[in-house]
């Protein structure tokens, strides 16, 4: 069973690089597109599809875990995150700095549809994918995480790692 999935991921992944590298901008890729403006947080502002230092594939299982859950950057990079829900219940991925990631789970414990679909935070459906594209030009650790209730306690959660650029 875990070749399948594995299968089927790649497969999905090829099939997105196929649509996005021939212009088809459907459902799932609206947040890797704008809105532009966005103002610069302390973890980042949003990237351009065009600037793309690379793309990572992240699974969203159901074990409650994200693979990966580790990411390394250098600051300036723009990475293109394709979030894939392998699970059978929705998840969310939320991307910020501690305070952001404590603000959005606060938020989702008060009031079950309190996240809004953002650049940085947003719903993924069972077997659906959604990207993000981010610049890191701040350098930290931050934390993305699965702000649905009970779901982050039980470590749904993963860092990026943004180390400084080297000097020109």
């Amino acid at each position: 069973m875990r070749v399948l999935s594995a299968a089927a991921f790649v497969a999905l992944w090829v099939a997105l690089g196929a649509a996005s590298a021939h212009g088809v901008h459907g459902h799932g890729l609206h947040h890797a597109l704008g809105p532009y403006p966005v103002a610069q947080t302390d973890f980042g502002i949003a990237g351009h599809p065009r600037k793309l230092s690379r793309t990572v594939l992240v699974d969203m299982r159901e074990d409650l875990r994200f693979a990966p859950d580790t990411v390394r950057v250098k600051q300036g990079d723009t990475l293109r995150f394709v979030l894939h829900n392998s699970d059978r219940v929705r998840h969310e991925w939320v991307l910020g700095d501690r305070a952001e990631i404590e603000r959005q789970a606060a938020a989702r414990r008060a009031n079950a549809a309190a996240l809004p679909e953002q650049v940085h935070a947003l719903h993924v459906d069972p077997g659906q994918t959604e990207e993000v594209v981010w610049t890191f030009n701040r350098v930290g650790t931050f934390q993305f995480a699965c702000v649905t209730p009970g779901h982050r306690e039980g470590g749904m959660v993963g860092s990026v790692t943004v180390m400084p650029a080297a000097p020109r």
